[in-house]
């Protein structure tokens, strides 16, 4: 790829997930903060970039504003949004240029480069890209309430259900039970936030994953099952994005593959099983890492890979100066 935007300019990378934020500056230094649940439109981004650059002012105190920033947004922005959360994001962090694209497309320039391949992306979501090297990439699963087969929420929800079904007497026995009694009082009051979709409702059930994690570690067996299943069907996705593009070298990213052994193992022995010849290598790197690797793409690299360009107009440069 030929640099354009990075060398010798003061860059920030931004990772946009569905429960979370992380950003990097050009120096090495990272932070990272909670998001909302629910992001994926355009005031709600908005609203997340004006907590972001509090954040990091509040973290780091000596706030050098950059030049350049790559970020890689969940949800889906056509591109006319994406140029207001390029305008935004150029006024809040007071930055000539904001390089934008679906957080996939992030993870896969940060985990494989710009080599064809494909890679699987598990968080609370999950999504999977694959690029044949010719042709332009294409994105499976990531699709929220639709899809993100595999994903964490999945894997909360499967296990809130299973505790409540045991605590009913219906289910068989699991330790979810008693870490679900830890978190909540009753599940009618769970029940009745995530019917209102509130926040916090939705912020502790996402957490419940790190729950269903531990008890499967731990040997419960239902918990461990529900890791094993998750697993198996976001290798679904892996296959199906690998058979497609013929993107035999395969990377995975996200929380729930560094967090649980037996989900990456699981993951792994599916992947192999339905495409013995594939490769699974480890990534080169991260989101964040990607987001930075945007900032380097031509801008006909940037229309294969769907990435948005906003640019500071000399107007505006006045007006934020002086603001």
């Amino acid at each position: 790829m030929t640099t354009r935007l990075a060398d010798r300019r003061r860059t920030a990378s931004i990772d946009v997930g569905q429960t979370g934020v992380r950003l990097r500056a050009s120096d090495g230094r990272t932070s990272s903060m909670p998001a909302p649940s629910h992001c994926a439109n355009i005031d709600a981004m908005r609203g997340l970039l004006a907590e972001l650059r509090g954040h990091w002012v509040r973290e780091w105190g000596d706030w050098i504003p950059p030049d350049c920033v790559g970020a890689g947004l969940t949800g889906e922005f056509p591109t006319e949004q994406r140029l207001l959360i390029g305008e935004a994001i150029s006024a809040l962090l007071h930055c000539e240029t904001v390089v934008m694209a679906h957080d996939s497309v992030a993870a896969y320039l940060g985990a494989l480069g710009s080599g064809p391949g494909t890679v699987t992306m598990c968080g609370t979501g999950s999504v999977t890209l694959c690029w044949s090297g010719t042709d332009r990439p294409r994105r499976f699963d990531g699709l929220g309430e639709l899809g993100d087969w595999g994903g964490g929420r999945s894997i909360s929800r499967a296990g809130l259900r299973a505790a409540v079904r045991a605590l009913d007497g219906v289910g068989p026995d699991t330790a979810l039970t008693s870490a679900f009694s830890s978190r909540w009082d009753s599940p009618a009051h769970l029940a009745d936030g995530l019917l209102a979709r509130n926040e916090d409702a939705m912020r502790s059930a996402d957490d419940f994953t790190r729950d269903v994690v531990v008890c499967a570690a731990a040997g419960d067996r239902i918990a461990a099952s529900i890791i094993e299943q998750a697993a198996i069907t976001a290798a679904q996705t892996t296959v199906a994005a690998v058979t497609y593009c013929n993107g035999r070298r395969v990377a995975s990213l996200g929380g729930l593959f560094t967090a649980s052994e037996l989900f990456h193992s699981a993951w792994h022995d599916a992947v192999t099983r339905a495409v013995p010849d594939a490769v699974i290598v480890a990534p080169l790197g991260n989101a964040l890492d990607g987001a930075q690797r945007m900032l380097s793409l031509t801008r006909q690299e940037c229309e294969s890979w769907d990435v948005t360009r906003y640019e500071r107009t000399s107007r505006e440069r006045a007006e934020q100066t002086s603001s």
